[in-house]
């Protein structure tokens, strides 16, 4: 998993990566690291990243030894190595809208994949932000960016000085943090894991989608109490994140673990979307369920019943467990699509899985969220066996994981 961490202050505050800080939250080898703010209250991005370890970077010391990094908002990113390790592949990610720097740091699940190819297709493959990478990230990134541009309108006014004119972007913020919010929850009740930090130069958006942990807490230069401030089951120096402040200082700091004890962090409730702006927070959007689109995504695939199973068979159906079942709301001859990236097929739901039919306990890896498609179905959907699992009667071969849509 990547760690997240997120700032948003009423005044421009410096974060200071301590020796301690880099060992003790960037152990894994091969971490892509990044950081990105913005100087001198400017919508312009300014980003420092690294596909490489944190505390083994050069530029990192430099950027720490010489106070490089003043920001009222800033993210941070520790990658933990998922796709090809490579520069591009490297959070955070910042692309232009309306004439500001969209920045963007995320963790979550491959299964990204799937929603993304849908999204595709729906917009007929044609999308305004492309991803230069192949993370997921970056490909989640880009449908918020697409969503905004889609549905938010702008007003251009025209500034001029002296022979020089400057173009000024303007929206309905209201309209704006809700889109986002829409487009986060659709991401989240794909089945997608998705927490992520967003901002343009003047907001922080947060999401979390209840996929491990995102907790915030405010730092108040009137009760902030410095010397008890520690790292999280340490003994090392407290972290140096805007400790030293004046009466009238304040940020709210965003991260996805509990990074220091002597502090009263609250945890993101699944679903749960929460905006700052210097120092204070201004939106909290409750969790929504999406009633409309019945759809799970990463569901492992297994051979079916032998007489289902040949060649020659016709059927199309699929065998699901009863969990599945139970959360599409599917009941036997229910109607589903089943998508691997650009192929998808429809199917009918027949009975449950194949060992649960006589009864017992599921020898799937995943015995709660699982499917059994016979051989021509899985040609079609061009499914490819991962793994044989020799040692096991039934669920002896898994292949490649697709997305479950139920049909009305």
């Amino acid at each position: 998993m990547s760690e997240l961490l997120g700032i948003s202050s009423n005044k421009e505050v410096n974060i200071n990566f301590t020796p301690e800080s880099t060992n003790l939250y960037s152990e894994k080898p091969k971490n892509g690291w990044g950081v990105a703010f913005y100087p001198n209250k400017s919508l312009n991005c300014q980003i420092f990243k690294e596909d490489n370890m944190m505390k083994a970077s050069s530029l990192l010391e430099f950027v720490s030894d010489n106070n490089l990094i003043y920001s009222k908002i800033i993210l941070n990113h520790i990658r933990y190595l998922s796709e090809s390790e490579s520069f591009e592949n490297t959070l955070p990610f910042s692309r232009e809208l309306f004439g500001q720097h969209w920045t963007f740091i995320h963790n979550g699940s491959s299964t990204m994949e799937n929603y993304f190819t849908r999204y595709l297709k729906e917009n007929n493959n044609k999308i305004d932000f492309i991803p230069m990478g192949q993370t997921s990230s970056d490909k989640a990134f880009c449908i918020i960016l697409n969503e905004i541009k889609k549905h938010i309108l702008p007003e251009i006014s025209i500034q001029k000085k002296d022979e020089n004119i400057k173009l000024i972007c303007s929206y309905d913020f209201e309209e704006l943090q809700k889109n986002i919010f829409k487009t986060c929850s659709s991401i989240m009740n794909s089945g997608t894991n998705f927490n992520m930090i967003l901002s343009n130069g003047e907001y922080l958006f947060t999401f979390f989608s209840g996929y491990n942990k995102l907790y915030y807490l405010l730092r108040d230069g009137n009760t902030i109490k410095a010397d008890a401030i520690r790292f999280k089951n340490s003994d090392i120096a407290p972290i140096k994140i805007g400790l030293e402040k004046d009466p009238n200082e304040k940020a709210y700091i965003i991260a996805s673990e509990i990074l220091t004890e002597g502090e009263e962090w609250t945890a993101f409730k699944a679903g749960e979307m929460l905006v700052f702006k210097n120092g204070e927070l201004i939106y909290k959007n409750n969790p929504i369920l999406n009633e409309e689109i019945k759809i799970v995504d990463d569901v492992e695939v297994y051979d079916s019943f032998s007489e289902l199973d040949n060649k020659e068979s016709d059927r199309n159906v699929i065998g699901l467990s009863e969990k599945l079942k139970a959360i599409l709301d599917l009941k036997d001859g229910d109607k589903v699509k089943v998508v691997n990236a650009s192929k998808e097929v429809e199917l009918t739901v027949y009975n449950s899985d194949k060992k649960l039919l006589k009864g017992g306990v599921s020898q799937a890896e995943n015995s709660e969220i699982h499917a059994c498609i016979p051989h021509r179905i899985r040609e079609k959907l061009n499914l490819k066996q991962v793994v044989f699992r020799e040692h096991y009667r039934h669920f002896q071969k898994l292949f490649t994981n697709v997305s479950i849509l139920k049909l009305s």
